[in-house]
């Protein structure tokens, strides 16, 4: 092949990387979506629709170091091969798995492969370090994409499709990711274990890390937004009173909603920061987010409430999700990037907490009144963390050395 050719392949390779990323991602955003409103489809309770829909959450936590130091030895396109075949089998077992155990693997084989194909499209994105963020940003655009269309064309045909005949369907789908990795340049240099690894398993407990402060917003507002309002929502309409067909419907045009919503966000964010500072676009963002979970919570009494707070919510927490890490990374200590890391896991950590405690209360209480206990706590965390980093004290910044 000639150079030119080799180059313009590898100019391309981010986002051949998160086309690949993006077809994988169908599957888990549709699970979220039809798995509350079809537990019976797998014998599931609401333990169950719990476990299966926080556990990738939780995995990713141990997974993602693993797949730094995998890549370094075995290189990014056979990361980023191994990484579609396990999402095209992820997806194919929701449409085959008979019970929770196999669902429960499923979740498992996804973990696995989301950190490594995350991890392979920034690695890719950021090889030339000059275009690193025009390419970081078309690449998290592209990455959201297929998400955002298919669920709300997968939804749509659940009628008739049924659970595991959509699920079929985006296994398919998911399918062409395998020959999309393929096309990937062999020579594009790999990932090295080293700081970065360290990095990815930095101690949650360190103390150089803030157990509070922008780390507690983080985790409130991912426990609210990523985890309470994602895994919810659905359930939440079906105590209000909708059908579970038009509930998994309506909660999949949410769920593409935050995807649109996190690309646009993710491009604006960058100017409010430089407006109104930072720190303050943050502590902005985290009050409405707040504010806009308090509304969901009155849903009971004006149901259209739900859906206005829900999509409030989104916008105001894509803000505090893009923003928050230079509010860390500004201060200039010596622990800056073990600080990222710890952030980042604080994140997961929250969703995942939230995306377990949402199915456990609306479905174990299945009625309206839970719709306002479980969006009250969310409110009411976020408002708790965002009140604790006010009060505490401004670490003074100190020279790296």
């Amino acid at each position: 092949m000639p150079a030119s050719d080799r180059g313009a392949r590898t100019r391309r390779a981010h986002l051949v990387a998160a086309g690949v990323l993006t077809l994988g991602l169908v599957g888990d955003a549709m699970l979220y979506a039809v798995l509350p409103a079809s537990a019976a489809t797998y014998g599931l309770g609401a333990a169950g629709v719990a476990l299966a829909l926080s556990l990738n959450r939780f995995v990713r936590l141990l997974l993602n170091p693993l797949a730094a130091r995998a890549l370094a030895r075995i290189g990014l396109r056979t990361g980023t091969l191994l990484g579609a075949i396990l999402a095209t089998a992820s997806t194919a077992a929701y449409a085959l798995a008979p019970g929770l155990v196999a669902l429960l693997v499923a979740r498992v084989v996804w973990g696995a492969s989301f950190a490594t194909l995350r991890l392979t499209m920034l690695a890719y994105a950021t090889l030339d370090a000059r275009r690193a963020p025009r390419r970081l940003g078309n690449a998290t655009a592209l990455q959201e994409l297929a998400p955002a269309v298919l669920l709300v064309l997968g939804t749509a045909a659940l009628g008739w499709l049924g659970v595991r005949g959509l699920f079929a369907a985006l296994a398919a789908l998911t399918l062409v990711s395998v020959p999309l990795a393929l096309a990937l340049p062999v020579a594009a240099a790999p990932v090295r274990a080293g700081p970065s690894t360290t990095v990815a398993t930095a101690d949650m407990t360190d103390q150089r890390a803030p157990p509070w402060g922008p780390g507690g917003v983080a985790t409130a507002v991912a426990f609210g937004v990523d985890g309470m309002l994602m895994a919810g929502v659905v359930l939440a309409l079906i105590a209000l009173g909708w059908s579970p067909l038009a509930a998994a419907q309506t909660g999949g045009a949410l769920l593409a909603t935050r995807k649109v919503v996190q690309i646009v966000v993710s491009a604006l964010a960058g100017r409010a920061g430089e407006r109104l500072g930072v720190d303050r676009a943050v502590r902005s963002g985290t009050l409405v987010t707040a504010l806009s979970l308090a509304v969901m919570a009155a849903a009971p009494w004006q149901p259209q409430l739900l859906l206005v707070g829900a999509v409030a919510a989104m916008i105001a927490a894509s803000l505090v999700v893009t923003l928050i890490p230079a509010v860390v990374a500004g201060g200039g200590t010596r622990s800056r990037l073990a600080q990222l890391a710890w952030l980042a896991n604080a994140r997961d950590l929250g969703a995942a907490l939230g995306a377990a405690a949402a199915p456990l209360v609306l479905m174990g209480a299945a009625h309206a009144g839970a719709v306002s206990l479980t969006f009250g706590l969310a409110a009411a965390l976020v408002l708790v963390a965002l009140f604790a980093w006010r009060r505490s004290p401004r670490r003074e910044a100190c020279t790296e050395g």
